[in-house]
Formats: structure tokens, C-alpha cells, sequence
């Protein structure tokens, strides 16, 4: 999903341009307004720096990858929950070596470290179970969990594609994610709140639903709401959000935003600086100039504006600036390419051709009207899966490709129409679309004819069949 890159770029330019500003108050905010990244400052950095913000997202997103990367998924269940998948041991561990031994940090060493946070890996490290690891009290209710949970919401997005998760399981992982270091109801509500808000920004941005931002929030925080008042445990909590639920708080004034470190008032902050700006540079540069907890604020609305407005409009010079910049890429790339191909050992089945060949057939019986085609005649060869990682079947003037690509099954549809030209044809919501493609040699299925085929539906996108 290109929207990840988006998004945790958003962020980490966020925290980068608040960080060296923070503890400042709004007033002084106002005499020297932050315009550019800036270096030095709180922690006396250099430009680019980035803080425990972007460390724990970093730290959480390794984790979730690692997590879909284990051997002892359950990978043909229906019943699979998000919580049988993410690994919170593997996230907490991430975190303990951030906070001991310096990693996921641009220098090496852990700084501006939250009370709660600290407080909830040192009780991880004693032998507290990862979910339980979080405070609980009234004062444990820090943004510390809401500016690293937006990976999670990525995770939720492509896994359902997969999946039909509840939205109980799906408000769990959440739940769960924020209470290794946040386990107060209040911060699992902001957290929960956020990340539907998220998922209408990634569902609108994958989709190209153009939805304005104003839908987009009121979609998300409209969905949460009723979620949560049909959850009798966070009944209590309901009264602290009545701000956010009131979908008015564009309108109130700058002087009833709160900036500092308190979870509700980074969701207000976040949400209030969205809906008064149109662009990436502007939403993060207001959410700084808000003072005092200023990387947080601007990180956490920084991952939203990231993915609705896009990669591109996040600064290219503000990008190039980060500390680590290469590493920064490469959990992402991680991360995105984790999510973008199956978990499922498609390995273990690749040569599976009896079961290959089933699968294939329930595809074409679905696809085409069987009355017009000899579909029992298809037959998958070793040799050809071997030599060629992929199947021609004949139909008159249709070819139907199976191609192992990345050990992903990936069907192609082509269509002969004369000796020279192929069309590439597809079905869709609209119906059939045609696209003349020139092949040469109908006969060749080397590498050199598949790299000139244009790539039309994903097997996993077409049919929701799983080995």
C-alpha cells in the first residue's frame, strides 16, 4: 500500500519538526513561529533528529511484520483473529531494546522517554505479560500509545482483505497494542477512535473515493462512537469525549485546543488541525506552533495529513533531512512488502498440483460460462511449473496464464484476436475491458513473453479462495 510510506513519513517529519521547539509554550510559539525544519533546540540535535515518537512507530512496525513473518500461523483457519497473529511479545521486546540498548533511534540511545512508557517496559522487563504491561491508573493516560498506533491500522486494512475480522477483534489489537505501555480504558478509546479514523483515510485513499476530510473524520470518529456506546466497558469514558463526538471542534477557537501531553488532547489537537488546513505543510506547522508537546501533537496528526494528502506533498527537503533516512526506508519497505504479498506459505503449496489444479478449475467455473468451454481438459505439469513457473489453457481464442510470481499464484486472461496482437481482458464492477497488447510468437511462454504481459487481477483479488 503506498499510503504506509505516506503516512509514516508523515509522521516522523512530524515528530522532527516539533522536537527541537518542545516545552515551549504556545505565547513564545507565537514571537518565533516554526516554518522550517529546524536543528538543536530541546535536546540540542541536529535538523532531522527524531525522538521516541517515531522510535516506538518504528519499533511497532517491525514488530508486526516479524509477527506475520512467524512459521506457526495457522495459515488455513477461517476463524484466524488478529490477535492469534500480531506477536506483543515480539513489539514489547522491540521496545525494551529501544529503551536498554538504543535500538530503533537515530543515535543509538533512547531520549525523551514518556513516564508511562518507561513505567510500562521496566514492568515488561520484571516478567509482566506484554497486554498487562501498561499503567492503569488516571494519570497513566499520556499520548504515549496514541502516536505509535497508527501502523496498526495499516496491519487491520490489508489483513481484511484476507479476513472478515470483527470489529470486537479489530478494536482488541487496538486495544491491545496501546496497553503495553497505556492500558487505561481512556487511552485504549483514543487509541480505538484514531485508528477508525485512519482506516476511512486509508480506505479513501487505496479506493480514490475522494471523500473531502471532513467526511473522512466524521465517518471514522461516527463509527467509533457507536462502538463504543454499545461497549458497556468504556461507558464511563464517554463523557471525556464529547468534544471529539460533537463533530464541531473545527470550530472552536485556537485558546480551547490543549497541546500538552494528555491523550485526549492530542486526538482534539490532531482533529482540529486537520480540518483547518489544506495541506500536508500547513497541518503539521499549525499542530507545532500549537507549543509545548509539539513532535507528538505534529506526529500524530502528521500520519493522517501524510495519507491524505500524499507522499508527494509531505516536503522532499523535510524527507531528506532525517536522521537515518535509509533505515527509516527500509523498515517501511519492510513492512509494505510484508503486507502486500500473502502470509500463507504459498511455497508448501506451489507444487501442490493437485490442489493447484482444484483451486483453478472452481476459478473458472465461477468465471466463465462452463456450457462454452472443455474446462475438465486443463492439466498442470511439474514440468511446467518447474521450467516455466507457470500454465497456458487454451479456450478457442481465450488463454488463461497462471503464473507463480513471488510465490504468489497470479492469473492472467488473454484474449487472441489476430496474429500479431493479443487483447488483455478482464472482468471488473463495470464488466469486460480489452487492452491490445503486442505479443509476437503465441507459442514462446518464456520469461520474455510474461515480462510483456500486463498484469490483470491478482489471484487473491478475483476469487477470495485461499489454499
Amino acid at each position: 500500500m503506498n499510503c504506509i510510506k505516506s503516512g509514516i513519513y508523515g509522521q516522523i517529519v512530524g515528530d522532527a519538526l516539533g522536537l527541537p521547539v518542545q516545552f515551549i509554550s504556545r505565547d513564545k510559539r507565537d514571537l518565533d513561529p516554526v516554518s522550517d525544519m529546524r536543528g538543536h533546540g530541546a535536546f540540542d540535535m541536529p535538523a532531522g533528529s527524531w525522538s521516541d515518537d517515531s522510535s516506538l512507530i518504528l519499533a511497532t512496525m517491525d514488530g508486526l511484520t516479524k509477527s506475520l513473518e512467524k512459521e506457526n500461523i495457522d495459515n488455513d483457519s477461517k476463524d484466524l483473529l488478529l490477535n492469534d497473529i500480531i506477536d506483543y511479545e515480539i513489539i514489547m521486546k522491540n521496545f525494551s531494546n529501544w529503551l536498554k540498548d538504543g535500538q530503533f533511534t537515530p543515535y543509538g540511545f533512547a531520549y525523551d522517554v514518556g513516564g508511562a512508557t518507561m513505567e510500562g517496559i521496566y514492568r515488561y522487563d520484571d516478567g509482566c505479560e506484554p497486554i498487562k504491561s501498561g499503567g492503569i491508573g488516571e494519570r497513566d493516560n499520556g499520548n504515549g500509545s496514541l502516536m505509535r498506533i497508527l501502523p496498526i491500522a495499516f496491519f487491520i486494512y490489508s489483513l481484511s482483505k484476507k479476513y472478515s475480522f470483527s470489529e470486537d477483534d479489530k478494536m482488541e489489537a487496538v486495544h491491545n497494542l496501546s496497553s503495553l505501555t497505556h492500558r487505561h480504558r481512556r487511552s485504549q478509546m483514543t487509541c480505538g477512535i484514531y485508528v477508525t479514523i485512519a482506516l476511512e483515510f486509508i480506505e479513501n485513499y487505496e479506493k480514490e473515493c475522494n471523500l473531502s476530510l471532513e467526511e473522512l473524520i466524521a465517518n471514522g470518529i461516527n463509527k467509533s462512537r457507536e462502538y463504543y456506546e454499545n461497549n458497556t466497558s468504556f461507558e464511563k469514558e464517554l463523557h471525556h469525549f464529547e468534544r471529539v463526538f460533537s463533530l464541531n471542534i473545527q470550530n472552536l477557537p485556537r485558546d480551547e485546543i490543549k497541546s500538552g501531553g494528555y491523550t485526549i488532547s492530542s486526538l482534539e489537537a490532531s482533529i482540529w488541525c486537520l480540518l483547518n488546513n489544506e495541506n500536508y505543510k500547513d497541518t503539521v506547522l499549525q499542530a507545532v506552533n500549537l507549543g509545548y508537546d509539539t513532535d507528538t501533537t505534529a506526529c500524530i496528526v502528521g500520519g493522517l495529513a501524510g495519507i491524505h494528502y500524499g507522499y508527494d506533498d509531505i516536503p522532499a527537503d523535510w524527507i531528506n533531512q532525517l536522521v537515518r533516512l535509509d533505515y527509516i526506508e527500509e523498515l517501511i519497505d519492510n513492512f509494505n512488502n510484508i503486507l502486500n504479498k500473502d502470509f500463507f506459505n504459498w511455497g508448501d503449496m506451489m507444487y501442490d498440483l493437485k490442489k493447484l489444479e482444484e483451486k483453478f478449475h472452481e476459478f473458472l467455473k465461477d468465471g466463465i460460462n462452463e456450457n462454452e468451454f472443455d474446462i475438465d481438459g486443463i492439466e498442470i505439469t511439474e514440468e511446467l511449473l518447474e521450467q516455466q513457473e507457470a500454465f497456458l489453457i487454451h479456450f478457442g481464442y481465450l488463454s488463461y496464464f497462471l503464473v507463480i510470481e513471488d510465490e504468489k499464484p497470479v492469473i492472467y486472461v488473454n484474449v487472441a484476436t489476430r496474429m500479431d496482437t493479443d487483447s488483455i481482458c478482464f472482468v471488473d464492477e463495470e464488466g469486460y475491458k480489452c487492452y491490445d497488447v503486442f505479443f509476437g510468437d503465441h507459442k514462446d511462454i518464456s520469461e520474455k513473453y510474461y515480462s510483456q504481459l500486463r498484469k490483470i487481477k491478482r489471484y487473491s483479488d478475483i476469487k477470495d479462495i485461499h489454499f
